[in-house]
């Protein structure tokens, strides 16, 4: 069963990589949302890596950042909602990663 799962996500990633193609990989929205993901994880330097902490725990603050992120929204503060966003993408790097590293030893 586990391998007719990695046979299904494979398909998935070849339908994605179908479905996006050069243009839109390199799109001004995408380059915008990485540069400031780079900036809050280097803001965070301080606080180590991501990769022993437990993907429950990761999964909690991608809660809480959403919660923050709704807040900004709700006050008007557009420049720190997007910084939000910047977080919730982050969180979720680090659970797709610890959960690849469960996956391929």
């Amino acid at each position: 069963m586990s391998d007719d799962i990695d046979h299904e996500a494979e398909a998935d990633r070849d339908s994605a990589d179908q479905l996006f193609t050069e243009e839109r990989r390199g799109s001004a929205q995408v380059n915008a949302l990485v540069a400031d993901m780079l900036l809050k994880l280097g803001m965070n330097e301080n606080k180590g890596g991501w990769r022993s902490l437990d993907v429950i725990a990761l999964s909690h603050e991608l809660l809480v950042e959403m919660v923050e992120l709704q807040r900004e929204l709700y006050f008007g503060n557009y420049r720190e909602a997007q910084l939000e966003c910047a977080d919730i993408a982050n969180y979720a790097m680090m659970i797709h990663d610890n959960c690849r590293m469960m996956i391929e030893p």
